[in-house]
């Protein structure tokens, strides 16, 4: 009840500030001439052409811009106006990194068109909101925004922002691993858009094959290799054809990454060496694309235990970042810098080992953080920007009781959710730890026979319970495709009895049965507690330290690291009492 309180009393303070500051932007010079434009003329769409036209020479000047067009809508009543110059303000701050900014601008554009009843402009707003939730990785709640936006879009019907929403849901699935939803999507997205009404919207061929790579991107997920490489190839060749020159780049980096995971190496840096030489002769001052080219082909040569080569295009990449900025926005960025610690170790190279394992731990701890710096970014606004822009309303002593209040409630809101973090960590360690007393190390339920009908079923069941005592779940090629082989089955029918008959996909199954070892593991085996957890997630099967710790927290509903805390404290209490 008292976070509640606090949570809403924030939000009220926060949002009558946003309110009466112009959302703590930055004014920068607008002539007269501009500003009485914007306020005076009467042909509105001249007046956006305007305002456009600002925005794209340079977005944080239009903020101005926009601003000025926000007041006259305001004062003139035109709630289209409003809404766009609230669209553009919100897409300004987004683009800047101002998430809280762009937030609220999303939101009060959200709330003016639902006043209003206008769909389209609802539809536009969400978008908005899902976008930044996106890039806080705050997926789930992306997910949402995109999905009511989805809804709302399909009552309105416009084919061609219907799908783009379709595709953003799928983008958000593949990104929380929910590869098969995802998949599933894509296909109905792919069906519509060969309907012929569909072909008439812009960028046709450019949609469809976005598409289809997306397609392709969970077959790869699924470990379907083939499958993807024939996908990804058949939407490279319509890219050829309707001169698509980026997403055919694009789509030889994901061939190449397909057949190196197949370990067709020589195919792979045929594809590779193509869309490195593309992204390389773009006049663009940054592309992320560049980087994830350079580390495919470092991982080929890896793999074919060339590790001077390895080395020589990782290290091209990471001398080309000019800032942490840029770093951040290299997706694999961290499985780059242990791309280059591992090929280092190879060489027995110390120094490099120093270098990029810094690197890797920088990159590491900075991703566990950036959830605790964008709320810090939610809330951290300067004062004097405050006491300057609000000084016609507020004291300075006013400003200052207030932000003193504020200060100290969100210390307490602080500090009573760690609090009740910690006792809900407490009582799932417990908990883990009274039923693993009770368990055995396998989490495969025992089937009995008159919920499995179908024989076959019920065969390939118990292979797998029996194969399970080997321990084949701790191998790193441990997947699906290898599975199914193993117990003289196919893909198709073991995922449709895993899901069918364990309402688990087969990767869930696998998780189950790694984090279950590993709590036995950890729990009697000394040597075990004693790795690093990067040792522990290899000891596992897993390829990343982030896999590891997502698959760990979704089934214990814990970190790894307070587990381990935890256990390791455990361990020395009995063993004070035993001396």
């Amino acid at each position: 009840m008292i976070v509640k309180s606090i949570h809403i009393f924030m939000h009220i303070f926060l949002l009558t500030f946003f309110l009466c500051s112009g959302f703590f932007y930055q004014e920068h010079s607008v002539s007269e001439k501009d500003k009485s434009f914007i306020l005076e003329e009467k042909d509105q769409e001249k007046v956006r052409t305007f305002l456009l036209e600002k925005y794209t020479q340079n977005s944080k000047t239009a903020s101005t811009y926009y601003s000025i067009y926000q007041k006259r809508a305001e004062k003139e009543n035109n709630v289209y106006a409003f809404c766009i110059s609230l669209y553009y303000l919100s897409d300004i701050a987004l683009t800047n990194g101002n998430y809280a900014t762009s937030l609220s601008y999303a939101n009060s554009m959200l709330s003016k068109s639902q006043e209003n009843d206008n769909k389209a402009l609802q539809v536009s707003a969400l978008n908005l909101l899902g976008n930044v939730s996106y890039q806080i990785r705050k997926y789930d709640e992306a997910l949402e925004y995109y999905i009511k936006a989805f809804k709302i879009s399909k009552q309105i019907n416009p084919e061609e922002l219907h799908l783009g929403l379709a595709t953003n849901i799928n983008m958000i699935r593949t990104r929380i691993h929910r590869y098969q939803e995802a998949l599933n999507s894509y296909q109905d997205i792919l069906e519509q858009l060969e309907k012929e009404e569909y072909k008439k919207i812009s960028n046709y061929w450019s949609h469809y094959v976005s598409v289809l790579l997306g397609e392709g991107v969970c077959y790869y997920h699924l470990q379907e290799y083939d499958t993807a490489i024939n996908i990804y190839k058949k939407g490279q060749k319509l890219t050829q054809e309707h001169n698509l020159e980026k997403l055919e780049a694009i789509l030889d980096m994901t061939i190449g990454e397909a057949y190196t995971s197949n370990k067709q190496y020589d195919q792979a840096l045929n594809h590779l060496y193509r869309a490195n030489d593309y992204f390389k002769s773009s006049d663009a001052n940054f592309q992320s694309q560049l980087h994830t080219s350079y580390f495919h082909l470092a991982t080929v040569f890896y793999k074919q235990k060339q590790y001077q080569k390895t080395l020589q295009y990782l290290s091209e990449s990471f001398s080309s970042i000019t800032n942490t900025k840029e770093e951040g926005a290299i997706e694999k960025i961290n499985e780059m810098y242990d791309l280059a610690y591992n090929a280092a170790k190879k060489l027995d190279n110390k120094e490099l080992m120093i270098q990029y394992g810094e690197a890797y731990r920088r990159v590491i701890d900075s991703f566990h953080l950036d959830d605790i710096r964008t709320k810090d970014r939610l809330y951290d606004k300067d004062v004097s920007d405050l006491e300057a822009k609000n000084e016609s309303l507020l004291s300075k002593n006013q400003v200052y009781f207030f932000l003193s209040v504020l200060f100290v409630l969100i210390i307490v809101g602080l500090l009573i959710y760690h609090l009740k973090k910690q006792q809900k960590n407490k009582l799932l360690f417990e908990q883990l730890q009274q039923s693993n007393l009770q368990k055995k190390t396998s989490v495969l339920p025992k089937i009995k026979k008159e919920f499995v009908t179908d024989e076959k079923a019920e065969s390939l069941l118990q292979k797998l319970e029996e194969f399970h005592s080997t321990n084949f779940f701790l191998a790193p090629d441990c997947n699906l495709y290898t599975t199914a082989k193993r117990i003289d089955t196919n893909t198709s029918y073991l995922s449709k009895v895993m899901n069918e008959y364990q309402q688990k996909s087969f990767n869930e199954y696998i998780n189950q049965l790694r984090i279950n070892h590993c709590l036995e593991e950890l729990k009697h085996n000394k040597k075990f507690r004693s790795y690093t957890i990067k040792a522990i997630a290899e000891e596992l099967g897993y390829k990343s330290v982030n896999t590891f710790a997502s698959a760990f927290k979704k089934e214990t509903g814990i970190s790894h690291s307070y587990y381990l805390r935890q256990i390791l404290k455990k361990k020395d209490a009995i063993e004070e009492t035993a001396v």
